[in-house]
């Protein structure tokens, strides 16, 4: 600390956890103690069912930020900026090694529109959180939200009670916690009924749906330039390193096109980001003619608004929220993670042009080989 700090009067900042507020220097009224919840969440992208955890291949990569990545990315927070962790030793992996970070929001009971504290947290391979969330707000009926930047979020069904002292626990991972839906989606003039859809459900297990690449709070996988493989396309031709601009081109990089969190965004070729949205949407419950343009694989999630600070001593008015930068035009639900580019179904022709003299060689052999047999035979 520099040694005329002293000497200028500024208010305190007092760091609960992860969630920051600002305080005249008064001592905090014993209402205001940080408040707890602890929470499970699942990430479909690199969940492997048959050992009911998550992989930690961008810990292990070592693409996984220090820093939570949020606010940078345009979502609104108040509270939980800038929070930081230790990854640890990345040539070791256990049931607790970091995934991702997570954000988790508080919203008004009343309008659930409406964000009132927020905080990041990374999430284990078990589902499991680095640690309790922690948010300094009053006492009271709040519903609990979970996002991630490239899967679809949810949120508690019902306002949670939530007190200084004790710390409940939010299971999204099992299939019974009940969850909020959307309502106002309309196909072919009837509101489509999200009840039991809004996570997927792999072997009894729930796990937030993936493909949301440009987190746009859709996964859709065509859609006419638009779609999420674009984003992942966009990401493999634009890279600078990509001299020959290849389709199969790996990017490794913390990117929204890394849908399986695997620390590589994969356009074409093995184990590419395009098949989860193309999974996504045609395994979604809905979505029962199989269509690739299904549209309405959507979060089911509030369009997010800033909430007013709760001012009762314990969060003042000064308090600046993180919000995305006024000259985006988008709205808070569409961050910047990746330019859009072309439509997978765009570079088809190519493969098709491919795969065509893949056939016509095999044609060529084919028609040698029943010479060199008549040969033989003469």
């Amino acid at each position: 600390m520099r040694s005329n700090a002293a000497k200028i009067a500024l208010p305190a900042v007092i760091l609960v956890g992860a969630s920051i507020a600002v305080s005249s220097g008064a001592v905090q009224a014993a209402q205001c103690a940080p408040i707890s919840v602890d929470a499970r969440v699942l990430l479909s992208g690199p969940y492997v069912p048959e050992t009911g955890l998550m992989g930690d291949a961008l810990r292990t990569s070592g693409e996984l930020p220090t820093t939570e990545p949020y606010r940078d990315l345009g979502f609104i927070m108040r509270g939980g900026e800038a929070s930081t962790l230790e990854l640890g030793d990345p040539s070791t992996s256990g049931p607790s090694s970091f995934v991702d970070w997570m954000l988790f929001e508080l919203r008004d009971p009343a309008d659930p529109r409406l964000i009132i504290a927020t905080d990041t947290v990374p999430v284990e391979r078990d589902g499991d959180l680095a640690r309790s969330l922690s948010f300094t707000v009053p006492s009271g009926d709040y519903y609990l939200a979970v996002e991630h930047r490239n899967h679809l979020g949810v949120m508690t069904e019902a306002p949670i009670s939530l007190t200084s002292g004790t710390i409940p626990m939010i299971d999204f991972t099992d299939p019974a916690t009940p969850v909020w839906d959307r309502i106002d989606v309309i196909d072919g003039g009837a509101v489509i009924d999200y009840h039991g859809v809004e996570r997927q459900i792999i072997d009894g297990v729930a796990v937030l749906w993936p493909g949301d690449a440009d987190h746009d709070g859709r996964s859709l996988f065509d859609g006419s330039g638009d779609d999420d493989p674009a984003v992942v396309e966009n990401a493999a031709m634009s890279a600078p390193e990509n001299i020959l601009s290849s389709p199969s081109y790996i990017v490794p990089a913390y990117v929204g096109s890394d849908l399986n969190l695997d620390g590589n965004a994969i356009y074409q070729g093995q184990i590419n980001d395009p098949t989860v949205t193309a999974n996504a949407v045609f395994l979604f419950p809905l979505n029962i003619t199989n269509d690739p343009n299904y549209p309405y694989l959507i979060e089911q999630l509030p369009l997010d608004q800033l909430g007013e600070a709760r001012t009762d001593s314990c969060e003042l008015p000064t308090t600046q929220p993180s919000l995305p930068p006024a000259s985006d035009p988008r709205s808070p639900k569409q961050p910047i993670l990746a330019n859009t580019g072309f439509s997978i179904f765009e570079s088809w022709p190519a493969v098709a042009v491919s795969l065509c003299m893949v056939a016509a060689g095999l044609v060529v052999t084919g028609l040698r080989r029943r010479g060199n047999r008549r040969g033989s035979r003469s």
